[in-house]
Formats: C-alpha cells, sequence, structure tokens
C-alpha cells in the first residue's frame, strides 16, 4: 500500500486568541472523527492519526490525481456531461 502522510504544525493550531484557538483544534478533531467514520470509493481514506511534540500526523489514502480544488482552482472547467459526473459521485460520497 502507498500512502500519503499530512502534516500539520501544532503551532499553525494556535490563533490569537484561546478561543480562537480551542475552536481550530476542535474543528481539526471533529474532521479526523469525520473522516474516519466515512468510507466511500469517492472520498480519501484516513488510516491512522498520530501526533508528536510539533506535529500532527494524518496518514492517509494516496489521491495521485489531486483533488477537485485544486483543479477547479486553476481556473479549468468541465463540460456539462463531466459536472454531473462529478456531482453524482460527490453526493455518493456524502450520503
Amino acid at each position: 500500500m502507498i500512502a500519503a502522510l499530512k502534516i500539520m504544525s501544532k503551532e499553525s493550531l494556535i490563533l490569537s486568541t484561546e478561543e480562537e484557538t480551542n475552536k481550530s483544534i476542535n474543528q481539526l478533531v471533529s474532521e479526523i472523527k469525520i473522516q474516519f467514520f466515512l468510507n466511500h470509493p469517492n472520498l480519501i481514506s484516513i488510516y491512522d492519526c498520530f501526533s508528536d511534540e510539533h506535529n500532527v500526523y494524518l496518514l492517509m489514502e494516496l489521491a495521485t490525481d489531486g483533488h477537485l480544488y485544486s483543479v477547479t482552482s486553476r481556473g479549468k472547467s468541465f463540460s456539462e456531461e463531466a459536472t454531473s459526473i462529478i456531482i453524482r459521485e460527490v453526493s455518493e460520497g456524502v450520503k
């Protein structure tokens, strides 16, 4: 199995106020829990999560084609047919 390791600095979670920092940490924990719960071929799987003194690590399924946001942010447009397929697959992934 080939996987991707996403590394997030704990320092990046520290924001200007304690309230904002707690919100940031809680959001990350919630996203990790949701990702562990989801299991669908159209969604990236997360295999493990761990941390050390400086970073949080997410061991994830490798997505060699990138993700939809990176494609659309480069200004690429899709045909109506391709768009309908993408919408269907995204919808199936979040049912």
